[in-house]
């Protein structure tokens, strides 16, 4: 999701050739390489969506989150690392390229996910493995945890249906399911304008 949002692209058809999409690197770093220069652009200037103001405190979600006019798609995520009482920061707008970041947990958290039938897909080489006591040397970057974060954000936020956001967003501490509930947010207030266009007109 978050390869076909920064590529722009709303008309695809996936076929998957077993029972979910496959995790690779662990990172949207092949799904961008296969997407950027293959495929046929129908419409040389898409139509962009600017957000300026959503009352995110109605929601629940303006600890999280904040929404800033932009001109272009800015994100900034300061990520914490509970278990090391670590803080990871990381920066993207849609000028920049896209880099190996990978998904990540804890070793302790393994036989938990494992004995609840998750993260199938995840292994010590697609996965960055974290533990409390002994420092990961594998990152591909110091900010990569933040990194994975915005990656992570950027194809929730596409579950909108919207390809070319202008906004900057700051997010703390997110994760998929606060990432889904500010997408609902963000399409109910949009479907909201358009109906209040429409009526006017």
């Amino acid at each position: 999701m978050a390869a076909l949002f920064l590529n722009k692209i709303d008309n695809v058809l996936v076929e998957v050739l077993g029972f979910e999409v496959p995790i690779l690197d662990g990172s949207v770093y092949y799904f961008n390489k296969v997407l950027e220069n293959n495929f046929i652009i129908l419409d040389k200037i898409a139509p962009s969506l600017k957000i300026n103001f959503i009352p995110l405190a109605k929601f629940g979600l303006d600890f999280n989150y904040k929404i800033f006019s932009s001109d272009i798609f800015k994100v900034y995520c300061i990520q914490k690392d509970l278990k090391r009482n670590k803080f990871f920061w990381a920066y993207y707008d849609e000028n920049m390229n896209i880099y190996p970041a990978k998904t990540f947990g804890y070793i302790s958290d393994y036989e938990f996910l494992k004995n609840n039938n998750l993260s199938k897909g995840a292994d010590f080489i697609n996965t960055l493995i974290l533990s409390i006591n002994k420092k990961n040397e594998f990152f591909y970057f110091s900010n990569e945890l933040a990194y994975h974060k915005i990656i992570d954000f950027v194809g929730d936020i596409f579950t909108t249906q919207i390809k070319n956001i202008k906004a900057t967003f700051v997010l703390i501490n997110p994760n998929h399911n606060l990432n889904n509930k500010l997408a609902k947010v963000i399409f109910k207030s949009i479907s909201y304008f358009y109906k209040e266009l429409l009526n006017r007109e």
